[in-house]
């Protein structure tokens, strides 16, 4: 079952009536199903619950060009914005959301790969559209990357959200069931140990989510 951590004093509940807004990071590995979790929670917000909502993702993750995808139910896929680096994250917010004024008084906000954003982007949606009661900003991504360190987006997630909530997985290596703890980046059967922070487009390497043990021993055992 997943993990939450409440960083908060207040209630949920307490929120919901005073009608306050909330920051949540949704963390784990590859694999961990982040994707599918989002565009879950974005139905159920959208179609029961009557929410605008917008998917935004971070400019250099083009891999999935303008979309997020998930290999589940077929390879579902929802159309996304994409948010350059360089963008003020609450005025880029904003700019979309008047677009659709008067459609729905309740907004939820959703940052696919928030490792990908600034930290700064982070910060100004906490400020300018969290604190300000404009809409609930829900992010899903990696806390860190292949080699161990914080991506810039996810430490300002840790931070600052209301909740955090661990996605669980399981050791990509055949036989083991250790809960994956690791984004490890191979290169010709071994797991490399420096390089780019950000290497999604141009890099000859596969990825395995794996154990801290496997991670730290060097074994790559990928399963069928």
């Amino acid at each position: 079952m997943p993990v939450t951590y409440t960083n908060r004093n207040i209630s949920r509940e307490e929120a919901v009536v005073a009608n306050h807004k909330e920051m949540a990071f949704f963390h784990g590995t590859m694999g961990s199903r982040k994707s599918l979790e989002l565009m879950l929670d974005q139905y159920r917000r959208q179609e029961k619950m009557h929410h605008n909502t917008l998917i935004i993702k971070p400019g250099e993750d083009l891999k999935a060009g303008s979309n997020i995808q998930t290999r589940a139910f077929g390879g579902e896929e929802r159309e996304a914005l994409i948010m350059p680096s360089d963008a003020k994250a609450t005025e880029f917010v904003v700019r979309e959301m008047q677009k659709a004024l008067g459609a729905r008084a309740t907004w939820t906000i959703y940052l696919d790969e928030v490792n990908l954003f600034t930290g700064k982007q982070v910060e100004s949606l906490r400020s300018g559209i969290v604190d300000e009661d404009i809409a609930d900003v829900n992010m899903y991504g990696l806390i860190t990357d292949a080699f161990g360190h914080f991506f810039p987006g996810s430490e300002a997630a840790l931070k600052l959200s209301d909740r955090i909530v661990q996605l669980d997985n399981i050791c990509d290596n055949e036989g083991c069931e250790r809960p994956a703890m690791r984004n490890a980046r191979i290169v010709d059967g071994h797991i490399l140990r420096d390089g780019p922070q950000i290497a999604i487009d141009g890099v000859h390497a596969s990825y395995m989510a794996l154990c801290h043990k496997d991670y730290t021993a060097d074994v790559v055992r990928p399963g069928n």
